[in-house]
Order: C-alpha cells, then structure tokens, then sequence
C-alpha cells in the first residue's frame, strides 16, 4: 500500500471509531487509539460473528462439534504462538528506534 494511502486511511477512521495521534518524536509516525465507538463496533461484529458461527455449529454432527472440541487446544497454542511473536516483533520495532 502507498504511504499516502495509508496516512488518508488512518486519517478517514477518526470518524468512524479510531482517533489517530502524531508522535512528538516524528512528524510522520502515528498511533492509532480505538474510541469507545471503534470498541462498540468491534464488539458488535464480534457478536454477530459469534451468533453466525454458533448458527452454523448447529447443522453440525456430534461428531464435527467433538473434532473441533479436540482441536481446541491446538488451536489456542496457536494463537498463544501468534501473540509471543507479536509481541517480539513489536520489542525489536522499539528497540531498533
């Protein structure tokens, strides 16, 4: 994505839920904070994407619900593995500032 559409696009969601923040440090970097809207919204489409999957498990067998109860703690290690790498790619971001 091009810098300049990047910037209007952080710069078009402080209407819509984000409220942008320049950094003393730099004229160009920018933190992005989510306002109580952003977080209604959020939370709203979390719970219409809990409502759709819950629908959807409904048409599922005994079988397919005990298949992914089983793979359910595979799944969260790796979400686990997800947020540590995160995190470290975020530490070396601000250590190499």
């Amino acid at each position: 994505m091009h810098e300049n559409t990047l910037s209007a696009g952080v710069h078009s969601r402080s209407t819509s839920g984000t409220r942008p923040y320049r950094l003393p440090v730099s004229g160009r970097a920018v933190l992005v904070h989510v306002t109580p809207q952003g977080a209604a919204i959020v939370d709203g489409r979390r719970a219409e994407r809990v409502a759709h999957l819950s629908e959807l498990a409904g048409h599922l067998t005994p079988a397919e619900r005990a298949a992914i109860a089983t793979a359910l703690p595979a799944l969260a290690r790796l979400v686990e593995l997800h947020r540590q790498r995160t995190a470290e790619d975020e530490n070396e971001t601000r250590r190499r500032r």
